[in-house]
């Protein structure tokens, strides 16, 4: 009611301005989008690069070495079973000479190839699965912007299959990852690491570490972390070779700087893996590395005791 006039007035209300659906600025919609796309392209050429390596001869031969490495490794703790004839026949024959020339070193006596035949390829890859492995993967690289990491890690992917490890059961790492990384490797389900370990992860229980062209420190770490019996041969290392690593630095500075290598040299058992020309720069100096039990359990107890936490200042100085 208006005080002067004793009348009532209608007062009326302003109109609220309408709720305007939430859009990002137009420069943040266009990277978004971008975002989409480029996993997308990364995606296809992950899978255009595993289909490569389907139909290329270093598949076969790897293949084969894997699985008769294994065989030697973890497989032979629990039971006895080489890789049968009908599993390696097609590595031997379709890989070449030269990538034949690796896994006939491997594949057993002609006892074992009897044993295998019988038991079949269900058998054998029944044992695999029974040991139920994980899979530690580090130093792989951004492989959105390089070709050989997205080779790489096409090569990782068949792996796992080969091996029937759930991707939920592979751990991996690298701090060149970028946010396009991470969500590819989240959509195949695999566990991204929070941080980084720098290699010492403890194998408790059967583990194929994949470390593709990685730093000699991060393998003397993983093989300090696990320095026992029991640890070590719970571990296979698919990377650069050890026999490499020799072979290219002076004994002193391998003793002094990677001593762990430098110690493990005499029982692990390596078989280099042969590369056709197509896939030199991707996969050169790749090795498969196992430590079998029996020869580490004859290394003296002091060799064990005597193991300190790698310490690399003096090498950054």
């Amino acid at each position: 009611m208006s005080v002067s006039t004793g009348e009532w007035q209608t007062v009326q209300k302003k109109k609220r301005a309408k709720l305007r659906n939430p859009r990002p600025p137009p420069c943040q919609s266009i990277c978004l989008q971008e975002g989409a796309t480029d996993v997308l392209k990364v995606q296809r050429k992950i899978m255009e690069a595993m289909d490569e390596l389907r139909m290329d001869p270093f598949w076969e031969a790897f293949k084969g070495l894997t699985l008769s490495c294994l065989s030697k490794s973890f497989a032979s703790r629990t039971h006895p079973c080489p890789v049968p004839s009908d599993i390696l026949g097609s590595a031997l024959t379709s890989g070449g000479e030269k990538e034949a020339s690796g896994l006939l070193d491997h594949k057993g006596s002609a006892e074992d190839r009897k044993i295998g035949e019988k038991s079949g390829a269900s058998g054998f890859f029944a044992v695999i699965r029974s040991l139920e492995l994980d899979c530690v993967c580090y130093g792989l690289g951004s492989f959105s912007s390089s070709h050989s990491s997205l080779y790489q890690l096409a090569l990782l992917l068949l792996i796992l299959d080969l091996l029937q490890i759930p991707t939920q059961r592979c751990f991996i790492y690298d701090p060149m990852f970028s946010p396009e990384d991470i969500s590819i490797l989240e959509g195949y389900r695999m566990n991204v690491l929070p941080e980084n370990e720098e290699g010492k992860r403890l194998a408790t229980r059967p583990t194929l570490f994949y470390l593709m062209h990685c730093g000699k420190a991060l393998y003397n770490n993983l093989l300090w972390r696990n320095w026992s019996a029991s640890s070590l041969s719970n571990m296979a290392v698919i990377g650069n070779s050890f026999q490499g690593i020799k072979e290219r630095l002076p004994s002193r500075i391998l003793m002094r700087d990677y001593k762990c290598i430098f110690d493990i040299l005499s029982v692990v058992d390596e078989a280099l893996v042969s590369v056709t020309p197509r896939y030199q720069e991707v996969f050169n100096d790749t090795a498969f590395h196992w430590f079998p039990l029996e020869r580490l359990q004859s290394l003296p107890q002091d060799l064990w005791d005597s193991q300190l936490q790698p310490d690399y200042e003096d090498l950054l100085a």
